[in-house]
């Protein structure tokens, strides 16, 4: 359960981090 909440949380951040890689290609480009 515990680790199951860990890879959530790691996916998470990862979208986060995308997200933020897109608005900010979004703002330069």
């Amino acid at each position: 359960n515990v680790n199951k909440n860990r890879t959530d949380r790691l996916r998470d951040a990862i979208q986060r981090k995308r997200v933020q890689k897109g608005r900010s290609k979004n703002l330069t480009s």
